[in-house]
Formats: structure tokens, C-alpha cells, sequence
């Protein structure tokens, strides 16, 4: 059986992350129009409204079908997969003339497409919202006042970032509510992506990086057509932590076309190129970046390591600031905020032989793991018989960090049946149901009470195994780790 007739058994089976995790290890070169295609249906399919990563989903999917554009604009499937996609995406307008091709072009009384009515009724459904109430001034969503605001929660070198998060989620909220603008819109809205990134990114925790590559492909036409180089640079920045690379550095790079005046787009790409062993292309964007700041501090100290051939992380392992990088490096400064410095660095660069370790370790198959999403969740059974979800609350670069011994010892905790019951009181008792295991390396255990239907009660354990207090949030405001 080859990989596509595979894939399409685990589509009739409903295997949507099997084809997923399947089609995406494939290299460049055995890629082609049908596994994009196969990959871009499994998308759609995965995209389901609830999933925080729907979205990014639904793009991938265009994405992965827009290259073929010229080769396969005259079929079926692709127009109709085009159309599935921004019709879930809520953008009627882009979604429509897709569908009509779709219908024009409908095989007829075949079990395997969709039908004729349903089609239709996905047109009828593209409705065009009003356009978005924006600012006179600002020509945005975003007022004055709120910019002004969001400004006030930079002070220096420090910013209060869950502040602004805060203040941007309520007037996105109020603004649907009052209907002034659609979700749609507010995603579109350029001058909103900019600072909803700034302040995801300056949390510097995976979580919130990754909600910000979530969140900015919506605003990318309005970036493009604004030649808007400081939308690019965060962007990349946000997958860069999310251990996307290679996407990371083909927006650097359009960024540094569209907009050279805009210093910290280098900044990264010099980072990015010299990962990718582009030596000289690396130091190239370290000189476009000092003819635009000259004497930078963070342009000078990326050559001298570009040329000591440090990697991506040794590159990312700064503060902006010189004398707290200073700190930092000479292991003067909190070893609280270096030790998470390090583990938000643990999800940018996969190490491929420990996470081929690990899955050999859990007995990872694709049709029992999803991955990156934003964690890696593993449908798992103790002792091959009771199931539990395996939650890595990271995405696979970080797992492939974690010490290989400490995930084995893990594995012997579950799998001897230790953590399988668990006495809440006296007259509760729950089973395992979940295993949430987080970068810090503590692990936390959701118990399903027995004998309820939807009541659990939730233990946490430290990295020895002893049990401990709940973590606190994490959310407190701190150093700006962006220029």
C-alpha cells in the first residue's frame, strides 16, 4: 500500500491526525500536488470550531493547495477544498466564487463528494458581514485611547503584557457585542494584530506564542498590502517559538523585501539563515541591520556569534537590554527567569534522534497522537488495557529536550499502575483519566471520580514524583524581550 492509498483508508476511517502526522514527516522531495491535497483535506476535516488551532488549520490547508493553483484551478476537489476552507474561516466573499467553480464542476453521482445541495447551501451560507466601524483617526478598530492605553503598559525595558492581552480581549468582546465588527474583522485588523503579537511575544511563554501565530495569518493580506515589515518580524518571531522554522524564515525573508527600512526583521533572519548554514547570507543581514542602527548591541553580539557558530539557541539565550544580558549570561541574574528562558528556548529546535527516542519509547503511532496543537497528546493504555490521555503541555521541539531517563522513569510510574486509583476522601475514588506533563518537568494527574459522570479531581507531582501544591499562573508581567 502506498502512503496516498494509506492516507485515504485512515480518511474513510476518520483518521484525520494519522494522514496528518503521516504527510507532514514527508521531505520536500517526495511531496507532491496529491499528498498536498491529501494533507489539505485532512486539515479541513481536523478544523473543528471548538479546537483552538482551527483556524491555523483552515490556513494551513489554503496554503498547502495555493501552489498547485495553476495545475489544478479546473478540478473538483481543489476549488471545492479551497472554498470549504475560507467558508469556515467566516470569509464569505473569498469562500464563494471557489464553491460556485465547485458546483460548475460537480461529478455528478459520486458518494465520495459532496452533494449538489449541500453545495448550495454552503453558497447561500456566504453571507457578507457589514463592514467593520473603524476610528476615523487611527483607521482601525483600535481608538486613540486605546492605543494610548497599550502604549502606558510599556514602561522602558519592562511592560505589563497581560495588561494590554487583557484590555485588547475585553474591547474585541465588547465591540462583537455591540456589533460594530465580527471576529473576522478584528482578525483583519492590522494595527490589532501588531499589538496582540507584540504583547503574546513579550510574555516569552510558549503558550502565548503560539496563540499569536494562531491569530496574525487573518491580518496578512492587510500586512501585505501595507508593505508592513514589523507585521513579518513578529510573526516569524512567534513561530520561531513554536518550532516552525522553516515558515519562520520564508516571513522573515518576504518581510526584509517588502519593508529593508525595518531594522529587527535582520535581526532574525540572520538568526534564521545562519541556522539553515547559510553563513555569509547571515552576516549579510547583520550588516543591512547596523547600517540601519549603528553600534546595536544585539546586531553586534549576533555577529560574533554567527562567526563562533552558535546555534539558534545560544543566538536566542539574550535580554535586549545589555547589562541584564549581561547578567544573564555570566549566571548573575535570577536563575528563576534563566531556567524559563531555557525551557521557552526547548521549543524552538527539534533534536530528531530524542524525539524518535520518545516515540519509540511511548509507542507512538499516528493514529493515536496528536502533536503541536498547541501540545502533544498521546491516546495511551496502561498496561495495554486502561486508557488514558498522555498530555505533553509543549510541543515536540521541547519534548525532544527533555532528559530521556526522567521520561523513562515517567513511563514506569504509569505503566506499574501506581498512579491508575487514587483515594480524594474517604468516600471518593477516582480513575486515572489524564497525565499532564508540563516543561517544567512536574507532572499533574486528572482522576475521573467513579461512579459520576463528569467529576474529577486533579493531584500534582514534582519532578521526584512527591506530591506538591498546584502551580501558581504564571501570568506577571516582566521584562520586554522584543525591540
Amino acid at each position: 500500500m502506498t502512503v496516498l492509498e494509506q492516507c485515504q483508508a485512515w480518511h474513510e476511517q476518520d483518521k484525520h491526525n494519522a494522514i496528518v502526522n503521516t504527510l507532514e514527516a514527508l521531505p520536500d522531495s517526495q511531496r507532491t500536488a496529491e499528498t498536498d491535497m491529501e494533507l489539505a483535506r485532512a486539515y479541513n476535516n481536523l478544523a473543528d470550531p471548538g479546537k483552538v488551532n482551527a483556524r491555523d488549520l483552515l490556513w494551513r490547508a489554503i496554503h498547502r493547495m495555493e501552489p498547485h493553483r495553476s495545475q489544478l484551478q479546473d478540478t473538483y476537489s481543489w476549488n471545492f477544498r479551497m472554498g470549504y476552507a475560507y467558508y469556515y474561516l467566516d470569509m464569505g466573499d473569498a469562500a464563494r466564487p471557489y464553491l460556485e467553480r465547485a458546483l460548475a464542476l460537480h461529478p455528478g453521482d459520486d458518494p465520495s463528494v459532496n452533494t449538489v445541495s449541500e453545495l448550495r447551501e454552503m453558497i447561500d451560507g456566504c453571507v457578507t458581514p457589514p463592514p467593520p466601524q473603524l476610528d476615523p483617526d487611527t483607521g482601525s478598530i483600535l481608538t486613540r485611547e486605546d492605543i494610548d492605553f497599550l502604549r502606558s503598559c510599556h514602561e522602558g525595558t519592562y511592560g505589563y503584557f497581560y495588561k494590554m492581552l487583557h484590555h485588547l480581549y475585553e474591547l474585541i468582546q465588547r465591540g462583537i457585542e455591540e456589533g460594530r465588527f465580527t471576529e473576522v474583522q478584528a482578525r483583519q485588523d492590522l494595527q490589532l494584530a501588531l499589538w496582540f503579537c507584540y504583547a503574546c511575544n513579550n510574555t516569552d511563554t510558549y503558550e502565548y506564542y503560539y496563540q499569536a501565530a494562531m491569530w496574525m495569518p487573518d491580518s496578512e493580506a492587510a500586512a501585505d498590502a501595507a508593505g508592513c515589515g514589523m507585521w513579518y518580524y513578529r510573526y516569524a518571531c512567534a513561530l520561531v517559538y513554536c518550532g516552525r522554522l522553516s515558515e519562520a524564515r520564508r516571513y522573515a525573508e518576504a518581510g526584509a523585501l517588502k519593508d529593508p527600512g525595518y531594522p529587527w526583521t535582520w535581526l532574525l533572519l540572520g538568526k534564521l539563515r545562519a541556522h539553515d548554514g547559510c553563513k555569509a547570507q547571515a552576516l549579510e543581514a547583520v550588516q543591512k541591520g547596523l547600517a540601519l542602527v549603528p553600534g546595536d548591541y544585539e546586531f553586534l553580539t549576533l555577529q560574533q556569534e554567527i562567526l563562533a557558530g552558535a546555534s539558534l539557541e545560544q543566538m536566542e539565550y539574550h535580554w535586549i537590554d545589555p547589562t541584564a544580558d549581561g547578567d544573564l549570561q555570566d549566571g548573575q541574574g535570577p536563575q528563576e527567569d534563566a531556567d524559563e528562558k531555557m525551557r521557552v528556548i526547548s521549543c524552538i529546535v527539534t533534536d530528531p534522534k530524542r524525539l524518535r527516542q520518545f516515540y519509540k519509547l511511548f509507542r507512538c503511532q499516528p493514529t493515536d497522537y496528536e502533536r503541536n496543537c498547541p501540545y502533544c497528546t498521546l491516546h495511551y493504555k496502561v498496561r495495554r488495557k486502561y486508557p488514558v490521555d498522555l498530555v505533553f503541555r509543549m510541543n515536540e521541539a521541547a519534548i525532544s529536550k527533555i532528559d530521556p531517563d526522567w521520561l523513562r522513569l515517567q513511563k514506569e510510574r504509569l505503566d506499574d499502575g501506581r498512579w491508575l486509583t487514587r483515594r480524594a476522601r474517604l468516600d471518593v475514588t477516582g480513575t486515572l483519566d489524564t497525565v499532564l506533563i508540563d516543561l517544567g518537568r512536574t507532572v499533574s494527574l486528572i482522576y475521573k471520580v467513579d461512579g459520576a459522570e463528569d467529576q474529577f479531581f486533579q493531584v500534582w507531582l514534582d519532578s521526584d514524583g512527591n506530591l506538591t501544591s498546584p502551580p501558581d499562573s504564571g501570568e506577571e508581567d516582566g521584562a520586554d524581550d522584543e525591540a
